[in-house]
């Protein structure tokens, strides 16, 4: 069970990796932030913060990888659906009415830049090498997880089955990003002042419990060490 949990985790490293397409493996991630917590801990160790600074500032540059990590994804995403969405409304539909869109996507993989033409160009390597179309959608949408993708597989695979206006369906799909688009701007500026009291919310009760704690744990620290400080021996207790 065990075995199979670590299994999960080690592959959940690897999903993200491959979605910010960073050449690393999952061990290599995991080392540097068990290194990076452990250089933080020995840091404050050796600059006489208490041992809790230290356990605290381990944490905090144990997650720092895995922070940076989910920021480079959420903005190759990003840009994934910006580049997707002028690909569906300007150059898929005439170029797949033109050349299909299996050769659509090879032009893009070679002209477009990452993150759409790195993975038009993964894509198009797999089913090369006999992977079925099923599959590398499969795949394709494992490493783009967005709701986008999902309904561009979808439609693909129902219309390989029965047909259909393939460019048509390209410009609808472009126009439902757009819409996306738009109405998250309008949310964030609708809710940009709830959103910063939200976050003052949160980090005022964790820079007050560090002041609250550091203070403390420091006095408690040099009380511990007045009280455990040995005695001077024979005539020096005298003096």
């Amino acid at each position: 069970m065990s075995f199979c949990r670590g299994g999960k985790f080690i592959h959940s490293i690897d999903l993200r990796l491959e979605r910010a397409n960073v050449d690393m493996t999952p061990g290599m991630f995991l080392l540097c932030s068990v290194g990076a917590g452990g250089v933080a801990f020995f840091l404050a160790a050796i600059l006489g913060q208490p041992m809790v600074m230290c356990f605290i500032f381990g944490l905090i540059a144990l997650s720092c990888p895995s922070i940076y990590l989910q920021f480079i994804i959420w903005k190759r995403l990003r840009k994934f659906l910006e580049q997707f969405s002028r690909w569906a409304r300007y150059d898929s539909p005439e170029s797949a009415s033109r050349l299909g869109l299996t050769q659509a996507m090879v032009f893009v993989a070679k002209e477009v830049p990452d993150p759409m033409g790195t993975e038009f160009s993964v894509f198009i390597e797999e089913v090369n090498l006999g992977l079925p179309l099923g599959d590398a959608l499969k795949k394709f949408e494992e490493r783009m997880n967005l709701p986008e993708v999902r309904l561009f597989n979808t439609a693909l695979m129902v219309q390989r089955e029965v047909g259909g206006s393939l460019a048509e369906l390209l410009t609808k799909l472009s126009t439902i990003i757009r819409d996306r688009f738009r109405i998250e701007r309008l949310i964030k500026s609708l809710t940009a002042q709830n959103r910063v009291k939200r976050l003052d919310g949160l980090l005022r009760p964790a820079v007050s419990g560090v002041l609250y704690v550091y203070p403390r744990a420091r006095d408690d620290e040099q009380v511990y060490t007045k009280s455990h400080r040995p005695e001077p021996a024979g005539g020096g207790a005298f003096f």
